[in-house]
């Protein structure tokens, strides 16, 4: 189940990136809350990034994947790009080119109980 209340969703906006998750120990298999992207009536491909950034060091490796949907239902969501498995303090960036979506989400599939804020933003 989603940390937040799909009801809560924040639009995404070109170039200003989404908190999904803020200063959060996620566990494995947790979701972030999912953020509505942007659209268009031909339904315009996009390019979206995500960014981990974590207070500390994490005890070892972490594995985080971008998911999207076109419905905000558990069910339907499925994984985009390469996952991040990224075990620096400032975490990292992954870039997915031409997303068609209406919703995106971060799994958490090794959480490595650290502390993490992660973002969402389309380019």
């Amino acid at each position: 189940m989603p940390l937040w209340n799909a009801a809560d969703n924040e639009a995404l906006t070109p170039s200003r990136p989404v908190e999904v998750m803020t200063g959060t120990v996620m566990t494995d298999g947790q979701e972030t809350q999912a953020i509505a992207l942007p659209t268009s009536p031909t339904n315009r491909a996009i390019d979206l990034a995500f960014v981990a950034k974590f207070a500390s060091d994490p005890p070892g490796t972490v594995d985080y994947q971008l998911q999207v949907a076109f419905n905000n239902v558990d069910a339907e969501f499925f994984d985009l790009g390469s996952s991040m498995t990224n075990s620096e303090t400032v975490g990292g960036m992954i870039i997915v080119t031409n997303v068609v979506a209406r919703f995106a989400r971060v799994i958490a599939n090794d959480a490595d109980s650290v502390a993490v804020t992660i973002e969402i933003m389309s380019m």
